[in-house]
């Protein structure tokens, strides 16, 4: 055990990541739980702060050393807490309930969506009274696509009438917190501003340092342009080099995911790596006990990052990145040493002590373990073989480093995006030298803008590289069993599985027996974990009532992985409900649904015109007029009347047709609606179910 601690003590910034972590953790929760939670004082932190050098002295005999880093924990965890607190404080703002007049000014480029206009803007005006009050918040605008529209662009000012919100939770099961997500990234509200319902007041040319990068991020993807790159190429090569996503169709999206090698197109750590690798074997050439010259390359090599991480937009991923690997350099200047875990868990320190935030982000947690599982694990990997070979040496070390990666990456990347790709180390080994040599060509490219001819070569050069990557990519994507997709995993095994592997790396550098036996019991109570959550979660007969907008629907499931879809008419989408749904059908190991629009006879499920049939339990439709005004003796028996959008009538109406045990109202229906019809059924003694609040499973 004593080992094991003195393992753990030669990395002095974990005992600082992991209260910080921790506080911020904590501070996240305590938030969201309690409804915006308590807004602390940053002075709490300054006294602490202050505490410390007087902790220092007053504990500074070796035997009581230990109450000193007992204070050192109770700042940073401290500083975690107030600190996550603070942030989202300040991105957690109440606007006004109903549709006012604001002043907002947009801050980046408009994206088109597929049927609106994204803008990133900030609110500066609120007009809910006679006299404008003064707000600064972050939000996001989606207008409707017109011609008008399409002229908006980055710091334009604008008077506009929309309700400003947080988006609501559906409260459907494994459903995705997107309001957590927006206040993580400082975004205050949301809103839909109708055509006719803005106008552009004033032009402010936007003078932050990222407008200016994103300025320059445009007119590199302009030179590409006009060098003759166009359609998948353009669109992959400027993901690949300065992080222009725009042009990325979902077709290419799709095969890199599936083929493993999604990571490339995100600028981030391997980009920036790239970079860093180039300078380091720059710094070969010159005296490594030159000291002045060692300084000079830190500081040629920290601006040069900082450039790409300028030319890239300063997107928040380049940033961290750049931000880590400019903590290397301090680190290889300073100990002159090559990457270590201790410059990796400074670098996340410092990060996270600039955006706390930072802890929640997907790019942020793949980024640091990446680079952990490298640093800890390729060593161990790489060291097994000596090959003389200098092919096969840098082959061995790629495959070495995209295991150690991917071994630390897969679990997380599973847990949020429910795959695993089978054939990522082929992929890898094919992809990472391709788009390494695209990098450095379409670096070599942009030097060369003077020399427009020579220019012009690099770039065929270059389209013929983008080619083959295409092409490789598109042969892994339609290998066998390519992927395995549907995947589920708990936080609990999430967690389980990096403390178990934690654990085993120690044992391998400390060789303790004991740890060894704690692994094996760890990994028999991970696997009896997920045996019993297995049998937990198993699908049970059910019918299920999503709050899904513009998608009524009524899924009904079997034991087993068998379940049926029965959509209320043809308007509604089906890839709408796969969407919503899939978190949920992948813990129960459900297979995709069988979608029913039209009559439908199973014996284990029926559909006539808007009549459904499962398990002795009957539903009915009602999306228009057609049981207005019609009056039968036999009243037709149904347990759930399921209500949506288009009926303009009555519940009463329908009393005289139907014998109703429960009415269903649909997310779709409009809010004053909805509570004419709870009210009128409170009247009328009939039991309503509203999928405005969540999700409803009847078990049969």
């Amino acid at each position: 055990m004593n080992n094991t601690i003195g393992q753990l003590a030669k990395y002095p910034f974990l005992r600082i990541l992991l209260p910080l972590a921790l506080g911020v953790a904590c501070g996240n929760y305590l938030f969201f739980v309690h409804s915006g939670g308590s807004n602390f004082s940053p002075l709490w932190l300054i006294c602490l702060f202050l505490l410390l050098p007087f902790g220092y002295l007053l504990f500074k005999r070796y035997a009581q050393r230990w109450l000193f880093g007992v204070m050192v924990f109770i700042f940073f965890l401290a500083y975690g807490f107030i600190g996550i607190q603070q942030q989202l404080h300040e991105a957690n703002y109440t606007f006004p309930t109903e549709e006012v007049v604001y002043k907002t000014i947009i801050t980046q480029k408009p994206e088109r969506k597929e049927r609106s206009l994204l803008c990133r803007a900030t609110v500066r005006e609120v007009y809910d009274s006679m006299e404008p009050s003064s707000v600064n918040r972050k939000v996001l605008l989606y207008f409707s696509l017109d011609s008008a529209a399409n002229e908006i662009k980055a710091g334009d000012v604008l008077l506009l009438s929309t309700r400003l919100a947080l988006p609501e939770l559906n409260n459907n099961p494994e459903e995705f917190d997107y309001p957590r997500y927006l206040l993580h990234k400082g975004i205050s509200a949301t809103g839909f501003i109708s055509a006719g319902k803005w106008k552009i007041i004033n032009h402010q040319p936007s003078t932050t340092l990222r407008s200016r990068a994103q300025e320059c991020r445009d007119n590199l993807v302009n030179i590409y342009r006009a060098l003759g790159f166009e359609g998948e190429q353009l669109a992959i090569l400027s993901a690949l080099t300065v992080g222009y996503k725009e042009e990325l169709s979902a077709d290419v999206r799709e095969a890199f995911s599936v083929a493993g090698v999604s990571h490339v197109l995100a600028v981030s750590g391997l980009h920036v790596g790239f970079i860093f690798l180039l300078l380091s074997a720059l710094l070969r050439l010159f005296p490594q006990r030159n000291r002045l010259l060692l300084l000079l390359w830190a500081g040629v090599a920290v601006a040069l990052l900082w450039v790409f991480a300028f030319l890239s937009g300063l997107s928040p991923s380049v940033v961290r990145s750049v931000s880590m690997f400019t903590l290397f350099v301090i680190a290889k200047v300073s100990l002159a040493r090559t990457l270590t875990m201790n410059s990796l868990l400074m670098a996340a320190v410092g990060m996270l002590l600039y955006n706390p935030s930072w802890l929640f982000d997907v790019g942020f947690q793949l980024s640091f373990l990446a680079v952990a599982g490298i640093v800890l694990i390729n060593p161990l990997l790489y060291g097994r073989f000596t090959i003389k070979n200098r092919f096969f040496d840098y082959c061995w070390n790629l495959i070495s480093m995209s295991v150690a990666a991917q071994l630390v990456t897969a679990p997380l990347v599973a847990f949020y995006f429910s795959y695993f790709s089978i054939y990522f180390l082929l992929a890898n080994l094919l992809v990472i030298p391709l788009v390494t040599l695209i990098v450095y060509v379409a670096l070599l490219m942009l030097v060369l803008t003077p020399l427009f001819t020579i220019q012009l070569l690099v770039a065929k050069i270059n389209l013929l590289l983008l080619g083959w990557l295409a092409t490789i990519v598109r042969w892994v994507e339609n290998l066998p069993i390519a992927s395995i997709d549907n995947i589920w995993l708990s936080r609990v095994e999430i967690f389980g599985f990096y403390f178990l592997l934690l654990l085993f790396l120690i044992y391998i550098k400390s060789k303790q027996p004991r740890l060894l036996l704690v692994c094996m019991a760890g990994t028999f109570c991970l696997l009896s974990f997920r045996y019993w959550n297995t049998l937990e979660n198993k699908p049970r007969k059910s019918i299920v009532f999503y709050n899904i907008r513009n998608c009524p629907a009524v899924h009904c499931v079997l034991p087993g992985s068998e379940s049926w879809v029965a959509l209320a008419d043809t308007n509604s989408h089906a890839k709408t409900f796969l969407k919503q749904t899939a978190k949920y059908r992948n813990r129960l190991r459900l297979a995709e649904p069988t979608f029913v629009h039209a009559d439908y006879n199973d014996s284990s499920f029926q559909r006539r015109d808007d009549f459904l049939l499962f398990g002795k339990k009957k539903c009915c439709f009602v999306y228009d007029n057609r049981w207005r005004y019609k009056e039968t003796d036999r009243k037709l028996h149904i347990d759930y009347l399921y209500l949506c959008k288009g009926y303009t009538g009555k519940v009463e109406e329908l009393l005289c047709v139907f014998n109703v045990k429960q009415l269903i109202l649909d997310a779709s229906l409009a809010e004053w609606r909805r509570a004419k019809f709870e009210e009128e059924c409170e009247q009328l003694g009939v039991e309503t179910l509203s999928l405005a609040n969540g999700t409803s499973i009847v078990y049969l």
